[in-house]
């Protein structure tokens, strides 16, 4: 009989600051990603040689989806709207940020997140969602830690 497991996005736990966000989009609530390749590569014009280089770029890119009109929208706006004014006068202050999923053991952690980009302003006849993205310097990062290896 193979493995079964069930996955809830309600149980996953992400916070900005000291504020949980909930209320999510629908579809792509989070995402992470690493804003470079770890390593290039280039062969010679003969093919007889490969040099790989590291690139050593530790930046990841988090984007958050949430339904505009709930408490995260307007705590999330109002984050990045306060760190935008901060960064035209000297420096931003820091920004905690983390994300677990217990579903499958997941977890990122930075001490100084920025926001790189405030949410579009769409004006349609339905509700829309807001995406926000934040740049996490250097995120402490651990995959799977809760996943029973020995099944």
């Amino acid at each position: 009989m193979g493995i079964t497991s069930d996955y809830n996005l309600a149980t996953v736990q992400c916070t900005v600051d000291d504020f949980r966000v909930t209320g999510w989009a629908p579809d792509d609530a989070a995402s992470l990603a690493p804003m470079s390749d770890t390593m290039e590569s280039a062969a010679s014009a003969d093919g007889s040689h490969v040099s790989i280089s590291h690139l050593n770029d530790p930046r990841w890119e988090c984007t958050l989806k949430v339904r505009r009109g709930t408490a995260a929208y307007r705590l999330l706006a109002e984050k990045a709207q306060a760190q935008a004014a901060e960064a035209k006068v000297g420096a931003v202050s820091p920004l905690a940020f983390q994300i677990k999923d217990p579903n499958s053991g997941d977890k990122f952690v930075e001490a100084n997140a920025r926001f790189m980009r405030e949410p579009d302003m769409p004006f349609s006849k339905t509700a829309s969602d807001a995406e926000f993205k934040l740049l996490l310097p250097n995120p402490t990062r651990t995959y799977g830690a809760n996943i029973d290896k020995s099944a």
